[in-house]
């Protein structure tokens, strides 16, 4: 499969996990936190990228812990950029109308745009062979 459609769709089952974990949190655990959910639903998005982008897309293979722990920080603070963006749309969104379905919209938005961001800055910084 080629790289690019990988990607893609590990975004989407990122953002599904992201998306997913933040309503379960909101709607059927009924913890009406809106920066709780959203930080716990970008936690858990952010590690099955990591390991999806790590395997799949930059084929990395070294299995050490020490090696593993610097590349998932490196791969971390690469994201918070992105992840201010997907937050700041999720938040506008979100805080506009008021509803979940403008949060996750929103959150597509910002997630797209993110992962785009994301991809350059892995490959380059934290990946880079």
């Amino acid at each position: 499969m080629d790289k690019f459609l990988k990607y893609i769709i590990f975004c989407i089952i990122a953002i599904i996990v992201n998306l997913g974990t933040q309503r379960i949190i909101m709607e059927l655990i009924f913890i009406n936190n809106y920066f709780l959910a959203l930080l716990i639903g970008t936690l858990f998005g952010l590690v099955i990228k990591f390991i999806l982008d790590k395997k799949y897309i930059f084929a990395y293979s070294d299995t050490s812990i020490k090696n593993n722990s610097l590349k998932f920080s490196f791969y971390s603070f690469n994201g918070i950029i992105t992840t201010f963006l997907f937050w700041g749309t999720d938040s506008i969104f979100y805080f506009m109308y008021k509803t979940n379905f403008a949060r996750e919209f929103g959150a597509l938005i910002g997630l797209s745009i993110g992962y785009f961001i994301k991809y350059r800055l892995d490959k380059k910084y934290v990946f880079h062979h």
